[in-house]
């Protein structure tokens, strides 16, 4: 997809962090935007700055763990601009308290698989169909992480985003074989510097959360990676660009991926096994 001016863009979690990027970056090269996001005062705070540089913007608040909800976000876009060009299924939260996989709140699981996987599921059933009838070039990009393609516990986040991996990867195939004008992206990224730890603030009553808000070792991600994580928008030119060269993965530290991913491979392929310690910490290297 080389030429974005005039057409529409769809991003979840817009709101902040990477989102947010993805939508300055849509305005700037001259698409319409359609913003979605379950923060309604941040929701709108983008929707005016997009509005300031130009773009055509619709928003809507927006839980992409309910389908009836992504459901109306695609009418509300399709009936609003015609068509939809590219969409990103960035919405992610982090978690909350998190454990092993026995003792995890079935309300965390509820939560993080219904933002993190199932969104994209509704989105891809949503907004696809119409895009492939349409017959336009398009792109669907979907946000994973690292997290998505290495080892380590059962939180669920990790779980959800390994999830988003494999399911991206089958939609690149599934879209060659319809014969579609689409492109599928997956994004994995590493240490960003946003909000998501943080996203407790937007958990249902039912997930239980450290007492005291902010957890100790969350707090010192969180600050590290304000100190050391990419600038969402160097992330958002990444992926425009992977629409522009029609790349699938897009790593942000290929370094991390590298490392980890290897590691597990090497237990896959050759071992049988996988290694007795867990992966690397961002923090420690």
């Amino acid at each position: 997809m080389k030429d974005f001016k005039g057409k529409t863009a769809v991003i979840t979690g817009a709101a902040s962090g990477i989102g947010e990027a993805f939508a300055h970056e849509a305005a700037c090269r001259g698409m319409n935007v359609v913003l979605a996001d379950i923060e309604a005062p941040r929701l709108a705070n983008v929707e005016a700055a997009v509005r300031d540089k130009g773009a055509e913007a619709l928003s809507l608040v927006t839980d992409t763990s309910k389908k009836d909800d992504v459901a109306a976000l695609a009418d509300a876009a399709f009936a609003r601009f015609g068509n939809v060009h590219f969409l990103a299924l960035n919405a992610g939260v982090a978690g909350a308290k998190g454990g092993t996989a026995w003792d995890t709140a079935p309300a965390e699981w509820d939560w993080v698989m219904g933002v993190n996987w199932q969104g994209v599921l509704y989105g891809v059933q949503a907004f696809v169909p119409r895009m492939i009838e349409k017959g336009e070039e398009g792109v669907i990009e979907a946000t994973s992480s690292i997290m998505g393609l290495n080892t380590g516990t059962t939180a669920p986040y990790n779980v959800a985003k390994h999830a988003v991996a494999r399911f991206m990867e089958g939609l690149y195939y599934d879209l060659q074989v319809a014969g579609s004008k689409l492109q599928a992206i997956l994004l994995c990224p590493g240490p960003i510097a946003t909000e998501i730890v943080k996203s407790t603030r937007n958990k249902p009553q039912a997930v239980p959360v450290e007492e005291g808000g902010l957890g100790g070792r969350a707090k010192i991600f969180h600050n590290w990676l304000h100190e050391h994580g990419m600038a969402p928008a160097d992330v958002a030119d990444m992926v425009f660009k992977a629409a522009e060269d029609g790349s699938f993965y897009v790593h942000t530290h290929p370094e991390y991926i590298e490392a980890s991913f290897m590691r597990r491979v090497k237990g896959i392929v050759s071992e049988d096994k996988l290694p007795l310690e867990l992966p690397p910490d961002f923090i420690e290297g």
